[in-house]
């Protein structure tokens, strides 16, 4: 996979990096409105969703050797969550870390073009 063609308009990079469930429902009409207008965003979008749907077909990662009972049965109980629609909201799934990183690296790209910097 490759990186987006255009960088997203900095007024919106941060909403394109979150998971759009994050986003109130206003500023997720306006975003769709825009990235329908703007081949820079849509790129982004794209790729976004591309790298999704990479994240989506990674296993489910085992649990850590030596976890209490209780706390191995809730692991157990919970796999076909984690295996159907992984969630930034749990704890061993990689997915909220590389949310957070790629949010932190186009928040850095929309900064430095900002202040007339290069990348």
């Amino acid at each position: 996979m490759t990186e987006p063609v255009f960088e997203p308009c900095a007024k919106w990079a941060e909403k394109l990096a979150a998971p759009k469930g994050d986003l109130q429902w206003e500023d997720y009409k306006a975003l769709t409105e825009h990235v329908k207008s703007c081949p820079a965003c849509s790129s982004a979008s794209s790729y976004y969703e591309g790298v999704k749907s990479l994240l989506r077909i990674l296993p489910s990662p085992e649990p850590p050797p030596g976890l209490p009972p209780r706390i191995e049965q809730l692991w157990q109980d919970t796999r076909h969550l984690r295996e159907i629609n992984p969630s930034p909201a749990l704890p061993q799934s990689p997915l909220r870390e590389i949310q957070t990183e790629v949010k932190r690296r186009v928040q850095k790209k929309a900064t430095m073009r900002e202040g007339g910097e290069t990348s």
